[in-house]
């Protein structure tokens, strides 16, 4: 493995680390809406939309990797 390729994590690591830390924000936000003695929402609330979003933009980066890797096998099958 070449060292700029070592460097370089695959596009499904990078989808996978998103969907982690996606998922992490998540809970972190509900953890604070659930909160009884919270007084702001606003702020875990749009953190918890914005968290959604990274995780669908993150297994569309999964999906597309999935994609391009049965495209290869495809083609050097």
């Amino acid at each position: 493995m070449s060292q700029i390729s070592a460097a370089v994590p695959s596009a499904l690591a990078s989808g996978e680390a998103g969907l982690a830390g996606a998922t992490s924000r998540l809970d972190a936000a509900a953890a604070a809406v659930a909160d009884p003695n919270a007084t702001n929402l606003v702020d875990p609330l749009v953190e918890a939309t914005q968290a959604s979003l990274a995780a669908a933009a993150s297994a569309q980066v999964i999906k597309a990797s999935n994609s391009l890797l049965g495209t290869l096998l495809d083609i050097y099958a």
